[in-house]
């Protein structure tokens, strides 16, 4: 972090072996006669430049998470893995419509697709969203750690999601031939 300036006197510790040029993460406290910062190494990512230590840099920076924590796994274990037929009572249906995406063809999470057809009057455009608002009730463990990671986040070494990955990649993805 530039803004302790380029130079930082780091204490001996057994973390300390991390390579000269190498990207670390430090803690950072006053030194004994507090008129400086000192910094202990914490976390040694690797080589500074490789793409790899890069993205996990970022990552970490940003606290972007691949993982969930446990109450959550076990909470989206009861998550529908398909649309059951009384959830379609009252909703437009769609389904027979020719949608598209702009994710890429390796995209696991499509949460959005649009549909233009010409009509006499011009077009009509169908925007599709994912309803995880369905899925993901309000106050849920679930709902608690999408508020705290608040979106996904893709880096090069793939997506720190934000829901876990059977509402992101499964129930609320718009996955083409699947209701």
């Amino acid at each position: 972090d530039r803004r302790y300036g380029t130079k930082l006197p780091l204490r001996q510790t057994a973390r300390a072996n991390a390579l000269v040029g190498n990207k670390c993460s430090i803690n950072l406290h006053y030194s004994e006669d507090h008129t400086t910062f000192e910094g202990v190494i914490d976390k040694d990512f690797g080589k500074a430049g490789d793409p790899i230590t890069e993205n996990t840099v970022i990552a970490h920076s940003h606290k972007f998470k691949k993982d969930f924590p446990k109450l959550v796994m076990i909470e989206s274990m009861c998550v529908p893995s398909q649309v059951r037929e009384e959830e379609t009572v009252g909703r437009l249906d769609l389904r027979d419509k020719k949608f598209v995406t702009i994710d890429p063809e390796n995209c696991k999470d499509m949460d959005d697709a649009v549909c233009c057809e010409r009509t006499e009057n011009g077009y009509t455009l169908y925007v599709a969203i994912a309803d995880v608002s369905h899925y993901v009730r309000p106050g849920t463990e679930i709902d608690k750690e999408a508020y705290t990671r608040g979106t996904s986040a893709y880096l090069g070494d793939g997506v720190y999601p934000m829901l876990p990955p059977v509402l992101s990649e499964g129930i609320c993805s718009l996955n083409p031939n699947v209701d």
